[in-house]
């Protein structure tokens, strides 16, 4: 404080013998004889220069005013750039419709010609808030290469730390930044960090569409190799009517570094917030026709966005091993209003993602099957039509969380393949079916766990019923009593089949009695499952003899009906109808006596 009183006093001092036409002072001047005011001089030279400095303040050079900052601004998107002195650098974009962003605004006012920040940033669990912070002008870029090279305003107290200059300037007058910078003294390691918050006035009409605020910069493309040679950050590609094929683009035709190949795939690598979009009303194809890849393949990027694409194989059906579209790690994924199509073995492969939204698409002709996920996170497929589709199991879960269809339609899929399920999962995945519909599918066995359905329709699909059997929930003797009236109606469907068609082989005949023993023996061994937790312990082990003597009898009269043809083809027949029989009365004795 003293030395800046001291200057003080000279600058005023100068600028008063000047503004007199006097001279400069001399080299060694005399001290003053009169020193009896010297303290209401100094305070009042300081005054003065305070009062000087707020009067630069409220203006600066430039087109941009710096009253335009005065207002509430609400936070945007924003950039962080790191370099590593190994030579690295690493970007990263946090955007306001990302379901993990900040939560800030700022608000400018002027009091007189001083202007005044208040800060909020809330982020996860850590919340700032800083009320009162002036604002000190700079008449220099916020940093290297800002857009506006004219001037800044820098946070002081309390915000400002030792190693981080937090500081505002404006864009174009609806557009504030806040800026915050840090970088390493160490001779032996170097890191430079930028943070770059970019923020909107508060009800901003750009944030009725926050998804275009992703994109900084909007191309039209008419051929694959400008789609290829498009992609890049913060970027919404807009595709002609035509057809792209992109395995016709050779690699010396292709400059940029957002393509890297993963084995053999051309994928796009590190890319975030990308648009790639047919354009409206036009018809666009996105192909390849090389059997082993994915068609799009992204790895390692955030919000990439597809929209009104056909997208497929251009390959004879089954000879494909490449997916429709591929995605690892990659948080939020949306594809819309898409139709994808094999021979591609899954219309979508996600491995290790999250946040993914498929709206109002139509997924058909997979060879493996409609969808696979491993270690997904909050899926949405929503108003989609799956169909068409062969093989292994349709739907392949694999150690995901909140995977939601809703208003969605299966329909002529075919999982039949031996140890295939239509929805194959693993033991603590959360599947939920909402309002869809099951139609015309074939499959042995809708699902290895339990999945949870919602108002959904299933209707002319050929299973095995004990398979659904074995896996409905039971709650209480209820749900057994439903499970025994619709083993019953089964039952019917099988026997109308055996005695209305006459075409029938004996290979099938046998099928089917295997197929009413099996439906018989799951039932009885969920009612007896439940049986042996709800009775009590005397009363159980007397009905456990008498089933153990059931057991015995069931079984000698099984053996003694298939030695009437022993070794023949219909023998097989003979036993299975045989326990078949047996098993039904028996459960129907259990249910009226214990459950009803």
């Amino acid at each position: 404080m003293k030395k800046r009183v001291i200057l003080a006093i000279v600058t005023v001092a100068m600028l008063a013998m000047t503004g007199c036409g006097g001279n400069a002072p001399a080299e060694n001047p005399e001290p003053a004889e009169n020193t009896e005011n010297t303290e209401q001089d100094e305070s009042n030279a300081e005054a003065k220069v305070d009062e000087s400095k707020e009067e630069d303040q409220s203006q600066a050079s430039g087109d941009i005013s710096l009253d335009a900052m005065v207002g509430e601004w609400e936070f945007a998107y924003s950039l962080d750039h790191s370099d590593y002195s190994e030579g690295d650098s690493y970007d990263y974009y946090t955007m306001c419709d990302d379901p993990y962003c900040p939560e800030s605004a700022i608000r400018v006012q002027k009091e007189g010609n001083q202007y005044i920040a208040d800060y909020r940033y809330a982020f996860y669990e850590s919340e700032y808030r800083y009320y009162g912070n002036k604002l000190s002008l700079k008449e220099e870029p916020a940093y290297k290469d800002c857009p506006n090279k004219d001037w800044y305003m820098e946070m002081e107290e309390p915000i400002k730390a030792d190693d981080v200059s937090r500081r505002i300037t404006m864009l174009d007058d609806e557009t504030l930044i806040e800026t915050e910078e840090y970088e390493t003294t160490d001779e032996d390691y170097y890191f430079h960090s930028l943070s770059v918050k970019t923020y909107f006035k508060k009800d901003s009409p750009k944030f009725e569409n926050k998804e275009e605020i992703r994109y900084f910069d909007t191309v039209t493309v008419s051929t694959a190799e400008e789609l290829l040679n498009s992609i890049k950050n913060n970027t919404k590609i807009i595709l002609e009517e035509g057809h792209y094929d992109l395995t016709a683009v050779p690699e010396s035709a292709i400059n940029n570094d957002a393509l890297k190949y993963e084995i053999s795939a051309r994928t796009v690598t590190g890319i975030s917030n990308l648009c790639i979009e047919g354009k409206e009303g036009a018809k666009v194809s996105v192909t390849i026709s090389d059997p082993y890849d994915a068609v799009l393949s992204f790895q390692d990027g955030n919000n990439i966005v597809l929209r009104n694409l056909t997208v497929g194989h251009e390959v004879e059906p089954g000879y494909c091993s490449g997916s429709v579209l591929y995605y690892s790690g990659v948080s939020g994924i949306k594809v819309d209003k898409c139709n994808l199509y094999g021979s591609g073995t899954y219309g979508i492969d996600a491995y290790s993602c999250s946040y993914m939204d498929v709206t109002d698409c139509d997924i058909y002709e997979c060879t493996y099957g409609l969808l696979s996920f491993s270690g997904v996170s909050t899926a949405h497929i929503n108003n989609c039509t799956l169909r068409d589709s062969r093989e292994y199991s349709m739907l392949s879960i694999d150690s995901c969380y909140d995977i939601t269809f809703e208003d969605c339609t299966f329909k002529n899929n075919e999982s039949t393949n031996e140890g295939s399920y239509f929805v194959q999962m693993s033991e603590y995945d959360d599947i939920t079916f909402k309002k869809c519909s099951f139609t015309d599918n074939k499959y042995n066995i809708f699902s290895n766990y339990e999945v949870k359905m919602e108002d959904c329709q299933i209707e002319n699909n050929i299973a095995k019923y004990s398979d659904i059997i074995s896996t409905q929930k039971v709650d209480d003797a209820s749900d057994l009593v439903a499970m025994y009236e619709q083993a019953k109606e089964k039952q019917d469907e099988m026997d109308k089949r055996i005695t209305e068609d006459a075409t029938l082989d004996q290979v099938t005949l046998n099928s089917i009695s295997y197929e009413s023993f099996d439906l018989w023996d799951t039932l009885l061994n969920r009612i007896w499952a439940y049986l042996g937790n709800t009775m009590d312990e005397s009363s159980f082990e007397s009905l456990s003899a008498s089933q153990k003597e059931w057991v015995q009898n069931k079984e000698a009269a099984r053996k003694a009906a298939g030695s009437e043809a022993e070794g023949g083809s219909m023998q097989p027949m003979l036993e299975n109808s045989t326990a078949a029989d047996w098993t039904r009365k028996r459960v129907t004795f259990l249910v009226e006596k214990y459950l009803k």
